[in-house]
């Protein structure tokens, strides 16, 4: 006797449902497959940002670099500014994870900067679009409110890394008694920002790899020759 159609057509869904279902549990789960989403879109729109700036750079930009479509760019990010923090969180994290590796193998603060000007050259070195977003980061966040307004805590956090790594100088009498620790602060964080705007700025990589290693022995007390 042939099977009734109705029959056939629910038991054709049924084998369908648990074919798809069988599909659906090989291989990697859909949050692994997000997040390499997420990181993709964050590695593109840290190549567009740091080729065009915040302004020049259009979603569309940055969906067509991660091969994605505008509207699954916007699963992701409600907006350009949040897309905008998501990569400055993910840059600040990697640096500030080199200085703290590099500053941990050292005693004294100034071995402790030059470690750092050396681990985060090797950054620039190995991801050059990194270095050119952190290049641009500081002015973009100025320059639109909706930027500072998200990441405000972000760019504190450097400054407090920096306060706790000269309060322990101090403590340990390599910094001299009669200056004021935020003075030194703004002065090694203004510093810092003009090397990483410079990487922006030089044509060949050498160029920048000079200023570093000028600024080590400015450091050091041999930059200067006396007469």
């Amino acid at each position: 006797m042939q099977e009734p159609a109705s029959n056939a057509r629910r038991g054709t869904g049924q084998s369908t449902a648990r074919h798809s279902k069988r599909k659906r549990s090989v291989g990697r789960p859909p949050g692994a497959v997000s997040e390499e989403t997420r990181a993709r879109i964050i590695d593109a729109a840290c190549q567009c940002f740091a080729a065009a700036g915040y302004s020049n750079t259009r979603n569309e930009d940055i969906a067509d670099a991660a091969g994605l479509t505008t509207g699954a760019l916007y699963h992701y990010f409600g907006s350009k500014a949040e897309l905008f923090a998501a990569v400055y969180r993910y840059v600040h994290g990697i640096l500030v994870g080199v200085y703290r590796r590099a500053f941990a193998e050292e005693t004294t603060c100034l071995a402790q900067l030059s470690a750092g000007l050396e681990a985060a050259l090797a950054v620039t070195r190995a991801q050059p679009a990194l270095a050119h977003f952190a290049a641009i980061a500081t002015i973009e966040i100025a320059r639109h409110p909706e930027l500072e307004v998200l990441l405000r805590s972000d760019v504190e956090e450097m400054g407090l890394f920096y306060r706790r790594v000269f309060a322990a100088a101090r403590q340990r009498g390599e910094i001299a008694a009669d200056l004021d620790i935020d003075a030194v602060l703004n002065l090694m964080q203004s510093s810092m920002f003009g090397l990483v705007w410079l990487r922006s700025r030089v044509q060949r990589p050498e160029q920048y790899e000079a200023a570093i290693r000028a600024f080590e022995r400015l450091l050091q007390g041999t930059l200067f020759t006396s007469r």
